[in-house]
C-alpha cells in the first residue's frame, strides 16, 4: 500500500489533468454549438390578403434568422408590399417584422415546423393623391394612410433543409392591425452562414 503522501503525489496531478481534458472537451463542444447556431439569410416572395380593402398585395422581402437554442429562433426582415393591380389610390408599404419562433420538431429533422409571434412596423411608401376618383377609397380602406404603425403578427411555417447550407421555407402569417386584418403566404429560400 502506498503512503498517503505519495498517493496525493500521483492522484492530484492525474485529477488535474483529467479536469483540463474535460474542460477542453466542453469548450470544443461550445465552439461547435456556436458554429451550428449560425445566421440564415432568406429571400421570400408571397401574397397578402387585406380584409378591409378586399384585395391581394404582392410581398417581396429578405429576412435574417438567428438560432437561439435547439427549439427557439429569432427572425427579423424587411418586406416591400405592392398592390397586385395598378389602380389609383393604391398604397405601397415597407414592413419590418420581428418574431420569436418555436420549433415543434427536433433539430435533427430535415422538415421542421414552427409557430411564432412578434411585432411588425409598417411604413407607407406613397400617399395617394386625393382626387374625386379615389376619395371614397381613401376614406373607406386606408385609415392608416400616411401613418407609421406597429401591429402584432402571428406566424407558422415549415422549413425543408435541402442540405447543410440551403433550405426552402413556407410561412403563413396573420396580422391584426385594428380594423384591418391581413393574411399572407410566403415561399422562399434560405442560405445558412456559419
Amino acid at each position: 500500500m502506498l503512503p498517503l503522501r505519495s498517493t496525493y503525489r500521483y492522484l492530484l496531478p492525474a485529477m488535474l489533468a483529467g479536469s483540463f481534458v474535460a474542460q477542453g472537451q466542453i469548450l470544443q463542444q461550445d465552439k461547435q454549438t456556436k458554429r451550428e447556431r449560425g445566421l440564415t439569410v432568406g429571400i421570400n416572395q408571397g401574397t397578402e390578403y387585406n380584409s378591409r380593402a378586399r384585395k391581394l398585395n404582392g410581398q417581396y422581402g429578405i429576412s435574417l434568422t438567428k438560432e437561439l437554442s435547439a427549439k427557439w429562433k429569432a427572425a427579423v426582415g424587411v418586406n416591400y408590399n405592392a398592390p397586385s393591380t395598378l389602380t389609383t389610390g393604391n398604397i405601397y408599404t415597407i414592413t419590418a417584422p420581428a418574431t420569436l419562433q418555436y420549433y415543434l420538431l427536433p433539430k435533427e429533422c430535415k422538415v421542421k415546423a414552427f409557430v411564432g409571434a412578434g411585432v411588425q412596423y409598417t411604413m407607407p411608401v406613397n400617399t395617394p393623391q386625393t382626387t374625386p376618383t379615389n376619395k371614397e377609397y381613401i376614406a373607406k380602406y386606408s385609415p392608416n394612410d400616411g401613418n407609421n404603425y406597429i401591429s402584432v403578427v402571428y406566424t407558422q411555417g415549415i422549413i425543408i433543409e435541402v442540405n447543410t447550407k440551403i433550405q426552402i421555407t413556407q410561412s403563413f402569417h396573420f396580422i391584426d392591425a385594428g380594423q384591418e386584418k391581413r393574411i399572407g403566404l410566403n415561399l422562399g429560400i434560405g442560405f445558412k452562414i456559419p
